[in-house]
């Protein structure tokens, strides 16, 4: 079992945040526990484990692990031919750059993330949840291997969407953060974002995608699965210990 500080996260919540992988169930968990303890003295610890591995779920519910969130992996084969774009008079994607300000976006992400596991955790909570997503956004603008675009409409300059991914490889891009201005949810400026992100994408001769989402997000799981054709790749449940500091 190995143990890692999360930088982005110890800052937001103030106190260190650490990730534990590799995890086996012969482990000394007493003694691993005592090491990452005297190391860090961690506020919380969390663990994301394929679903299928049963016992070392198991093993550290027994060592005072509780569930938070399940999320799936998933992705997408972008064809070769362009998505048609015939919105382009109306939605329009911009790359964010480094110097611009991004306070209209930071105040979209405050309205639309609901489903995560830290703004679920009744110890956690909305407005911690909301200054992670603020980090992790601004991360991805000033990251010169990350990017965020933003998708506006041009005839009221409203913002309609934003979101973050890197490149892994020439091919292949993981997304991390996106979402849409409640007042254009369920209308056709969904499609017009994700069709012509896809499409940037494509003209850089990426061929695929991958994105992680949460389980109970389900408006966002039947838009991925039924209308953007992304396809299930593997399952995780998200598991938490919180320590008095």
């Amino acid at each position: 079992m190995i143990f890692q500080k999360e930088p982005i996260d110890s800052e937001v919540f103030g106190f260190n945040v650490l990730q534990i992988k590799d995890i086996h169930c012969q482990d000394n968990f007493q003694e691993i526990e005592k090491e990452y303890q005297k190391k860090h003295n961690p506020f919380y610890v969390y663990a994301k484990i394929e679903i299928e591995k049963i016992p070392e779920i198991h093993f550290l519910e027994d060592h005072g692990f509780r569930f938070m969130e399940y999320q799936m992996r998933m992705s997408k084969k972008l064809p070769q031919k362009l998505y048609d774009t015939s919105f382009d008079d109306v939605v329009i994607m911009e790359k964010v750059l480094a110097q611009e300000n991004i306070d209209s976006i930071l105040s979209l992400a405050d309205t639309i993330f609901t489903n995560d596991r830290i703004y679920i955790d009744p110890y956690m909570g909305k407005e911690l949840s909301q200054k992670r997503y603020r980090a992790y956004i601004q991360k991805s603008h000033q990251s010169s291997e990350e990017e965020l675009v933003k998708f506006y409409d041009k005839r009221t300059q409203n913002i309609i969407s934003f979101h973050t991914h890197k490149s892994i490889d020439n091919k292949t891009i993981l997304h991390f953060l996106g979402g849409v201005a409640p007042e254009y949810q369920g209308t056709g400026a969904c499609f017009a974002c994700e069709y012509s992100l896809f499409n940037s994408f494509i003209q850089r001769g990426i061929k695929k995608i991958i994105t992680h989402i949460s389980g109970s997000n389900y408006p966002i799981m039947n838009f991925e699965f039924k209308t953007m054709d992304f396809k299930p790749e593997q399952a995780f449940i998200v598991l938490r210990k919180i320590y008095e500091i």
